[in-house]
């Protein structure tokens, strides 16, 4: 006489094997999520950098050793920008740095950019 299905047991290991499966899909969806928020807070840290960085080059630059920090807004996130000019070896050319920091710890550098604008 022939069985036809599956027995118990072999439902249940199924079954096991599955919920399994479902768990460890449903902790790299968490994972991901969780990374979103950083993503989305580096990516608004860029934005502010390079509109800073265009600013100061359509400015002309920064003065000689100039530092400044202020605190700006882009849509529900606040942070802070840090301007900093620094001195080459270049009288012509200067080093100029812009940091964003969260605004819940100013040390915490989110993004940094680098670029070098020649004088005027």
């Amino acid at each position: 006489m022939k069985s036809r299905g599956m027995t118990l047991l072999e439902t249940m290991i199924a079954m096991a094997i599955l919920s399994l499966a479902g768990i460890a899909l449903m902790n790299s969806d968490t994972e991901k999520i969780r990374n979103l928020d950083r993503l989305h807070e580096k990516q608004l840290a860029a934005w502010l950098a390079d509109n800073a960085a265009a600013e100061i080059t359509l400015s002309g630059g920064l003065s000689a050793a100039q530092k400044s920090l202020r605190k700006v807004q882009s849509g529900n996130s606040q942070f802070y920008l840090s301007r900093k000019s620094v001195s080459t070896s270049y009288e012509d050319v200067q080093r100029i740095q812009v940091d964003v920091s969260s605004v819940h710890d100013r040390h915490k550098i989110i993004f940094s950019l680098y670029f070098y604008l020649a004088a005027r």
